[in-house]
């Protein structure tokens, strides 16, 4: 019960967001965060964490270190954290509320945040295309059809949704670049089940020749049985309905 209400509460939350975020961008009225920081010169280390920490945050840098992020959901709280770890770093942090700006400006400021969002949905694409949809190509053309192979390839599909998923919860102005992620996805989905039972079909001829023959079950595919691939065959069905959030 009360997992349910805090997945209901996280949901409705993220609806807020979402109904803030177009109302503010529609009116062109959205307002901004500014970070200025310095960390000491002689650790690098720190200054390179920073910059990593920001840029997952979706920061547009204005700067070296002066970034912005609008003032939607919860940015200032995740600069304020950030702030706190510099002061901890012994360095110094300023965290501004910056009003809407002139026209021109609010519009470099909105494309920028577009172009990072933009980059990104073009990294995920390539990666599903690279080690999910090639990659099923490449082993059905060889005629691998292994346990290994279907794992390696469905962990992929997942590191690819997890990372859709985080690029679009900071995509705060509808960057291009999101409709041919979600087609990426969709394709890898509807090509992995009928791998699968590539893989299921060769596993099961094997074990039959194997039996006729008398010699041990051996198909290369760390330990698969006909009941593995028909767990994997069921987990690509479940991947395969489902939808990529488009918001």
């Amino acid at each position: 019960m009360a997992d349910s209400l805090r997945c209901r509460k996280t949901a409705d939350e993220g609806i807020a967001v979402e109904s803030q975020r177009k109302s503010a961008v529609a009116r062109n009225a959205v307002g901004w965060w500014l970070l200025a920081y310095r960390v000491p010169s002689d650790r690098s280390a720190y200054r390179v964490g920073v910059w990593r920490e920001l840029k997952r945050l979706g920061a547009l840098y204005l700067q070296q270190s002066v970034c912005v992020l609008p003032r939607l959901g919860a940015t200032r709280s995740e600069l304020e954290q950030v702030r706190n770890k510099i002061d901890e770093m012994g360095g110094s942090a300023d965290l501004l509320a910056l009003p809407h700006q002139a026209a021109d400006q609010q519009a470099r400021m909105i494309r920028g945040f577009r172009d990072l969002a933009s980059e990104q949905y073009r990294k995920v694409t390539e990666e599903c295309e690279r080690t999910v949809i090639a990659e099923i190509e490449f082993e059905t053309f060889r005629k691998r059809f292994t346990m290994s192979e279907v794992e390696e390839i469905e962990q992929n599909l997942e590191k690819v949704r997890r990372w859709y998923a985080a690029v679009r919860e900071r995509d705060w102005f509808d960057a291009p670049g999101r409709t041919a992620v979600e087609a990426s996805i969709e394709q890898a989905a509807r090509k992995l089940p009928a791998y699968v039972a590539r893989v299921h079909r060769s596993t099961s001829a094997g074990a039959r020749s194997d039996e006729r023959s008398g010699r041990p079950a051996v198909n290369g595919s760390r330990g698969a049985t006909p009941r593995t691939v028909a767990r994997s065959a069921g987990r690509a069905r479940r991947s395969q309905g489902r939808t990529p959030r488009g918001g």
